[in-house]
């Protein structure tokens, strides 16, 4: 199996071993040196009174994100040294020599740590002003000189619904200071998939929308180099042929059969001569049988095998647009292609699908000659290319527009714009940084699993100035201070709370108690204990951390099985309870329904002034390790040792305290239970709740019951839901939030525990 595995490895991962076995760490450095991350010298002249700016492209070809990469870069040198990355060669690749001083190119360039040390050196010896990643394919690159810290902009012109890994987008924001989309539909694609996958719900505060400029530089690239007549004689065209042409390298996602399927369709309703035209390579049937095999067949059976003709890759597409009558963009995704923009240049009307391009937001915008139908609806399209076609076309406006909103000096000076906000934005986290780390308001071991303090630091920074807020995975920096409450109580979104707070001298936004600590009182009043335990194996467990409760108390525990009552009840007989009773319950309503509604007469009738509430939790929707860490953390909290249980119920000798939980270091907002949460307040008579940035994770706590009393007269059909329960948005999700509101309403207050050295 390890040698299976080994030989499954990378070549230069295998030879870079097998120096290392025989000449040590120094050659190993030397090899990746001079054969990864080649340093090739440009045809520009380094000028030492000029800042550089580093360009990354993902690679070299004579495709949309290149071809902008070295339009930047010919904008870029005349105030700026450029050096070019080329993570891949290609067709074009001698280009990327003519506006940079340095070209870095190699086998091994995708390695997090030669990135790293590229940069690092480029740090050292030239002075940088930013990175410019151009694609999100070109990520490796972005976190490296995140990391390095170096300012960073990302150009990202994909839908995040093709981009893997899912992480690949909510990393690009997290890395780059400021991340440049072409269009709304690209940030909405985003937005969906932060919010669906990572429950990310607040938009990124580092998006800037831009669209692309007309390129000014078209390189000499490869392919054909014909003349509108040789066209024309090729193709069949004549003065009276309606030319509908398409482009892009052919695949499922340019939809060159929906192409097809639209020219039917325009044949069907129109009724002159017609030619339809696709160029662009890759239409290979005898090798391709998933997809041009398929569109040969097409072809053949639409009936458009006289009508329909490919055209291979063009050294531009002058020629074919001087022929043609209107441009169909029939791509299922394609964020702002340049092709567009070079068809309204050449006063081509644009045909397209809605909520497939950024293209069509700016031609809506902008009043542009075009042709927009609905989703997908080749039908549609058909039959209103044909009616166009019929009237008379307005021109000038198409090429009018390009000249006015597309010009490419207007976006390299909004792009100036941005390389200098990047600049101060990686200033300004800098500052952040060395403020709070020369601080002691961070407890390290609250605050982060990480060791490394340095990283979890920028970490929370990032995040909050990004405002890239995951619920349970953003920590709060010390107990007693909640970053989301304080984001509600000052208004304030994208900016990093501890900060802010240090500033005021305000390093707390709720109060929170240390424990143990000497108590003012004993336990003079009557309590109870509900336990809710669904899993039996835990309930040792259990009886171990009530040993250590004060004083005698009453143990009510609710299972949801008949057959273990007895069991249960000889497995705690030992805890210290005064009372022990055992109660069968349905399985419904999770640990909360029991407490309201089973043991409702119980608990008011007992007169108990304080109740605790526990069950057997163990989330197995996520890891079982993690339900274990978590369950064991609650209880040190709310019990722990006998010293930590007498501290936490003294508490309670403050008739003003009606509810003490633990304090908790996630981030965890109201979720999708806001709904839930509204029907809670009509029931109790509270006003709406907009945020709950502080509650009891896990829903085990002590209560006052007088401070809670309204959870008692809830209406127990309305309430209760059948399992299974969503992860989150449930009337029990929202209970576990609705609690200390509730609490504050019958003028009580809530107090957090915190046990140092306890985390989940």
């Amino acid at each position: 199996m390890i040698k299976n595995i080994f030989l499954r490895l990378p070549g230069i991962v295998l030879r870079l071993g097998y120096i290392l076995y025989k000449e040590g760490p120094r050659a190993v450095l030397s090899k990746i040196r001079s054969k990864t991350g080649r340093t090739k010298q440009g045809k520009q002249k380094y000028e030492k009174d000029k800042e550089t700016v580093i360009l990354v492209s993902h690679e070299s070809s004579a495709t949309g994100a290149p071809l902008l990469g070295l339009n930047i870069a010919r904008s870029l040198n005349e105030k700026f040294n450029v050096i070019n990355i080329v993570l891949r060669k290609s067709h074009i690749h001698g280009m990327f020599f003519e506006d940079a001083f340095l070209v870095i190119d190699g086998m091994g360039i995708h390695i997090p740590f030669v990135l790293k040390y590229l940069f690092k050196t480029c740090v050292k010896k030239y002075n940088v002003n930013c990175v410019i990643c151009n694609s999100v394919v070109t990520f490796p690159a972005l976190k490296a000189a995140n990391e390095v810290g170096i300012p960073t902009l990302s150009l990202v012109h994909e839908f995040a619904e093709y981009t893997k890994p899912e992480t690949r987008m909510r990393d690009t924001l997290y890395h780059a200071n400021k991340v440049v989309l072409p269009a709304t539909i690209i940030k909405t694609s985003i937005l969906e998939q932060l919010n669906q996958t990572f429950n990310i719900t607040k938009p990124p505060m580092n998006i800037a929308l831009l669209a692309q400029g007309k390129l000014k530089f078209l390189p000499e690239s490869y392919g054909e180099d014909s003349t509108p007549k040789a066209l024309c004689e090729k193709l069949n065209i004549d003065k009276d042929t309606k030319v509908i042409v398409g482009s892009g390298y052919v695949d499922i996602r340019k939809g060159v059969d929906l192409f097809l399927y639209t020219a039917r369709y325009i044949k069907n309703h129109y009724k002159g001569k017609l030619k339809f035209v696709w160029v662009g390579d890759g239409y290979k049937p005898e090798i391709d049988f998933t997809y041009c095999l398929w569109l040969e067949r097409e072809i053949k059976y639409l009936g458009l095998e006289s009508d329909f003709a490919f055209l291979a890759h063009q050294k531009n597409l002058d020629a074919i647009f001087s022929v043609s009558d209107i441009f169909c963009l029939t791509s299922r995704m394609d964020p702002f292609p340049n092709v567009v923009i070079d068809a309204m240049e050449a006063d081509l009307p644009i045909a397209c699908f809605n909520d497939t391009t950024g293209s069509v937001e700016f031609l809506n915008n902008n009043n542009a000659e075009s042709v927009i139908a609905d989703y997908l609806d080749v039908h549609g399209l058909g039959k209103m290319i044909s009616a166009y076609l019929k009237g008379d076309i307005k021109r000038g406006v198409n090429q009018k527009i390009v000249k006015e909103k597309l010009d490419f000096d207007i976006y390299m000076a909004r792009l100036f714009e941005l390389m200098d906000e990047v600049a101060l934005d990686q200033k300004e986290t800098l500052e952040i940084f060395e403020t709070l780390k020369k601080s002691d308001s961070i407890d390290i071991r609250f605050f982060s699993h990480v060791k490394n303090r340095d990283k979890s630091l920028l970490n929370y920074i990032n995040i909050y100035k990004k405002n890239l807020l995951q619920q349970t995975h953003n920590f709060n920096p010390r107990p007693g201070f909640s970053n989301l409450k304080w984001m509600k109580d000052n208004h304030k979104e994208n900016s990093v709370p501890l900060f802010k707070a240090l500033k005021n001298n305000t390093l707390a936004t709720h109060q929170c108690k240390i424990i143990p600590f000497e108590p003012k009182a004993g336990i003079s009043y009557r309590y109870a204990v509900h336990l809710h335990l669904f899993y039996e194996d835990i309930g040792k467990e259990f009886c171990r951390y009530f040993k250590n409760l004060p004083g005698k108390f009453d143990l009510f525990i609710t299972v949801v099985d008949e057959t273990i009552r007895d069991r249960v009840y000889q497995a705690f007989k030992d805890c210290n309870a005064k009372h022990i009773e055992v109660i069968v319950v349905e399985n419904i309503g999770r640990d909360m329904g029991p407490l309201i509604f089973d043991l409702k007469k119980k608990i008011l009738k007992g007169n108990y002034e304080v109740i605790g509430h526990f069950h057997s939790k163990k989330s197995l929707d996520t890891d079982a390790d993690m339900g274990n860490r978590w369950r064991r953390y609650l209880l040190d909290n709310l019990i722990g040792t006998k010293d930590d249980a007498k501290s936490v119920l003294s508490l309670f000798s403050d008739p003003k305290t009606g509810l003490v939980f633990p304090d908790d270091m996630h981030y965890v907002d109201m979720g999708k239970n806001k709904d839930f949460m509204d029907e809670l307040c009509k029931m109790t008579g509270m006003n709406p709740i907009e945020e709950t940035p502080v509650f009891p994770v896990g829903n085990m706590f002590w209560a006052r019951t007088d401070s809670i009393k309204q959870l008692f007269e809830l209406d127990k059909e309305a309430i209760l839901e059948k399992e299974p329960l969503p992860y989150d948005g449930s009337f029990m999700h929202a209970l576990e939030r609705f609690t200390p509101s509730l609490v504050q309403k019958n003028k009580f207050t809530y107090t957090t525990v915190y046990k140092k050295g306890t985390r989940w």
